[in-house]
């Protein structure tokens, strides 16, 4: 299941009123996030990052990696797309209690922008706002809003 923000949910309730699949995830693994802006750009649990452009047609949502593999192995981990096609990415890595920002440029290739540590060892979930400029962290232990705004 893909949880995201209320106010995109709504947004996206409105005009996907059916059910639908993702197509060229198959492979990809367990989804873990997931922003909304042109489209969806969902990340999986080995590290991809899939971009599903618009919205389903007739229950089909056809989505194609974007990036290379984000680190791995992933406890957590969300991807947006920025202005201009440039992926911003948020990831929990197992062994790391910190959150790792990284960067895409056109070609793909990630780069860490920034980090921070997390106060409690346990399970985030992550998001980010419609352009990419704050991340949402949420835990059993509350929720933190981190504003990145033009970090490259």
């Amino acid at each position: 299941m893909v949880h995201l923000p209320k106010q995109v949910s709504l947004h996206l309730s409105a005009k996907i009123n059916k059910k639908f699949v993702f197509e060229g995830l198959e492979h990809l693994g367990e989804l873990l996030g997931a922003s909304y802006d042109d489209g969806l750009v969902v990340t999986t649990k080995t590290g991809a990052v899939a971009h599903c452009r618009g919205l389903p047609v007739e229950g089909r949502w056809p989505c194609q990696q974007v990036a290379e593999p984000l680190p791995t192995p992933l406890r957590a981990g969300c991807a947006a797309m920025l202005p201009g096609g440039t992926l911003r990415a948020a990831v929990s890595l197992e062994e790391d209690d910190g959150v790792l920002l990284l960067h895409a440029g056109l070609d793909g290739k990630w780069t860490p922008v920034g980090e921070v540590s997390l106060p409690h060892h346990s399970h985030h979930r992550f998001s980010f706002e419609r352009r990419g400029a704050e991340l949402y962290i949420s835990s059993p232990h509350g929720a933190l809003k981190w504003h990145i705004g033009t970090l490259q």
